[in-house]
């Protein structure tokens, strides 16, 4: 397979990772690629560096500072590869990324996602492990986190699929990532797959600075709140098409949210009773998960705590 791939990657105030990134898929061995960077209004020298590359390859797109959802956004109108990748700034692809995953896809594969690292020095790999899923079993193990199917950056899309698919222009990106594989799936063909290797071709670097590191404040964050309301329709309306097993397994990972929130509302008393009240109605679909995903035991004795 040698079809054309587009990597997006949004950019803002990344001096430090920028090169390092853009680097690593100029590296690829897999070469038909177009990568497109989206410089999101930095105030630092991004721009700069960017310009030092030259590589007919790679486009730059700059705009002011509208977000990284605003900046995916104005790359997918620019993409022109069969299919679609992403990579964050700060983060790097191993140089076989694409050499390993692109092979994965057949005609009715939808969508394929590696594993990761959080190291920077190039990870030993097991012998490679490839699980085959149905799109619906796809769209469960969204919501289970077992097969990392909840992150954008370690997956390869298919451009067709995406069809109008675009990010949600909100000030706080938060969970878009979840979200835009959900509603990717739910575009995809009824009989499609979705094919995971667990080869770690991605390294993940946590930036201090990230909205997922930010620093808690005395005033609970309303995109949080946002989010959650955003799982309870969703949650509703697989119920109400009948597919009760996809309800019950989102109400399990929401439950898993809002466990976090009861850790950070502690002094916060009357939003911490209102999300123990909601924990309290998705508890039931939660003890039966925590039996199948080991990570999901950890947060009922959280709960019971709080």
């Amino acid at each position: 397979m040698n079809d054309l791939v587009t990597i997006i990657v949004p950019a803002f105030n990344a001096e430090n990772t920028i090169k390092r990134c853009v680097d690593s898929l100029l590296k690829q061995i897999y070469h038909n690629i177009q990568i497109i960077v989206v410089n999101d209004g930095s105030t630092d020298n991004t721009g700069q560096i960017l310009k030092q590359f030259h590589d007919k390859r790679l486009l730059i797109l700059n705009q002011t500072n509208k977000g990284v959802s605003s900046a995916r956004n104005a790359a997918l109108e620019k993409a022109k590869g069969q299919f679609i990748a992403f990579c964050d700034a700060d983060d790097f692809y191993q140089e076989d990324y694409l050499s390993c995953m692109m092979p994965l896809f057949d005609e009715d594969v939808c969508l394929v996602s590696c594993g990761y690292t959080a190291k920077i020095n190039r990870c030993k790999n097991s012998l490679s492990k490839i699980k085959v899923f149905s799109r619906q079993e796809a769209l469960r193990e969204l919501f289970s986190d077992k097969f990392q199917f909840v992150y954008l950056w370690n997956k390869i899309f298919r451009k067709d699929y995406l069809k109008n698919l675009r990010f949600e222009e909100i000030t706080k990106n938060f969970g878009e990532d979840l979200l835009f594989c959900y509603q990717y799936l739910k575009q995809c063909p009824e009989d499609c797959r979705a094919v995971h290797t667990n080869s770690k071709l991605y390294h993940y670097i946590k930036c201090k600075d990230s909205l997922s590191a930010a620093k808690k404040t005395k005033d609970f964050p309303s995109y949080k709140l946002a989010f959650l309301d955003k799982l309870d329709k969703i949650a509703v309306t697989e119920k109400i098409s009948g597919e009760e097993v996809l309800a019950a397994r989102i109400n399990s990972w929401q439950f898993l949210i809002i466990v976090q929130y009861l850790y950070e509302t502690r002094k916060i008393k009357s939003l911490h009773k209102r999300l123990k009240n909601k924990a309290k109605l998705l508890y039931k679909d939660y003890k039966y998960y925590r039996k199948t995903y080991k990570s999901f035991r950890r947060y009922g004795l959280i709960y019971k705590i709080l």
